[in-house]
């Protein structure tokens, strides 16, 4: 966002360079959203600077998402901001160009701006990695469940699939891949009660045991 969209004063060569090599819609895109974040308050870190800010963070990691609907279907874009995010995340992939996945935020690395907070279609609640509990569903019980109290053996899947449930208030599937559990195996343990399936490609610590596991 700092170097995609049209600069007010005269481009520096290597800006100018990047600017020429990118599709007049992708800019406009790029362009709307600078926009939209200036008139939303959003805290952006001049060109240049070595790190990003919090807002800009979670700008990065929501048009990921939206350019994956397992992970955005849902969304209601409530503003033009999250509407102007989207229509980059369009722009972007119909140049082939994809954002790499990412894991959702925490709490404490989410933006707090009300421009940024993201709400479901037919709800209220705020999105994965902003610590609410969107898409809450009843579990379903099928047979014996882990109960939460046996500890799995160190680096089995089930071991790896609750540090990455019980460290994030969501995790995705693309999480769990990365640690090397395939989709398959996800989906059994979802099965067998070690994780909690929220919504499609979205998982956590089962609801049933957070109570348990809070006062341990």
């Amino acid at each position: 966002m700092r170097c995609l969209s049209r600069p007010r004063k005269a481009a520096a060569p290597t800006q100018a360079r990047i600017l020429a090599d990118i599709p007049v819609h992708v800019l406009d895109s790029f362009e709307w959203l600078a926009r939209e974040a200036r008139a939303a308050d959003i805290e952006v870190f001049p060109s240049g600077a070595p790190l990003i800010s919090r807002d800009e963070n979670t700008i990065i990691h929501r048009i990921a998402a939206l350019q994956r609907p397992s992970l955005s279907r849902d969304w209601h874009l409530a503003n033009a901001l999250q509407q102007a995010m989207n229509a980059c995340a369009v722009a972007l992939a119909s140049e082939d160009r994809r954002l790499p996945a990412r894991a959702m935020l925490l709490e404490r690395d989410t933006s707090q701006n009300p421009a940024l907070r993201i709400e479901y279609i037919g709800k209220s609640h705020s999105g994965p990695g902003s610590g609410s509990r969107a898409h809450d569903k009843p579990f379903r019980r099928r047979g014996n469940l882990w109960d939460g109290k046996s500890e799995p053996p160190p680096g089995s899947f089930r071991a790896k699939a609750l540090d990455i449930v019980r460290r994030h208030s969501t995790a995705s599937a693309a999480q769990f891949v990365a640690v090397g559990i395939t989709h398959q195996h996800l989906s059994k343990l979802h099965k067998d009660g070690w994780v909690e399936r929220t919504s499609h490609g979205i998982y956590r610590f089962p609801q049933r045991l957070e109570r348990d596991e809070n006062k341990g």
